[in-house]
């Protein structure tokens, strides 16, 4: 089960199963172009449910 740890106006964490994961939710507006909320939710529904598309989010955060 997925679920938001905490959520600041700039970070957000959340655990999926034992792993804990991390978005700079001002890097993810910027790489996806979506609101703060959407990029949250974009996130979380992306890991649960697809595993290439959310490394390759990942991915994209790591770079950036």
């Amino acid at each position: 089960m997925t679920e938001i740890e905490e959520e600041h106006e700039d970070f957000a964490a959340f655990t999926i199963g034992t792993e804990t994961y991390g978005v700079d939710i001002l890097k993810a507006r910027d790489i996806i172009g979506m609101a703060v909320s959407d990029v949250i939710d974009v996130k979380v529904e992306s890991i649960h449910e697809s595993p290439q598309y959310s490394a390759n989010i990942r991915e994209a955060f790591m770079k950036s």
